[in-house]
C-alpha cells in the first residue's frame, strides 16, 4: 500500500495495521488543521457546524502550513485557540 511505503503504517501480513511515529505526525497535523479549520468555519464566520465539519474534512489535506499557522494566530488573537 502507499501508505506502508511511505512509511507511514506498519502492517503485519494479515494482522495489526499501526501508525509509525512519522505516521503519526502526520495524523495529528492534519487533525489540528480540521479542528483549526472547522473552528474558524463555525466560531467566526458562522457557518452551520455540519457544513463547518464537512468542508474542513475536505479542505485539511489541501491546505499549507503557512495558512494553517495565519488561521491559527487569528483565533488565538481573539481568544477561541490557547497556545
Amino acid at each position: 500500500s502507499v501508505l506502508k511505503e511511505e512509511g507511514y503504517i506498519a502492517k503485519e501480513k494479515y494482522g495489526t495495521i499501526t501508525l509509525t511515529e512519522s505516521g503519526h505526525k502526520v495524523a495529528v497535523n492534519i487533525k489540528r488543521k480540521y479542528d483549526l479549520l472547522k473552528a474558524f468555519f463555525s466560531d467566526i464566520l458562522g457557518v452551520e457546524t455540519d457544513t463547518a465539519a464537512g468542508d474542513a474534512c475536505r479542505i485539511e489535506h489541501l491546505i499549507s502550513l503557512k495558512t494553517t499557522e495565519k488561521i491559527e494566530q487569528q483565533l488565538q488573537k481573539m481568544s477561541y485557540v490557547q497556545n
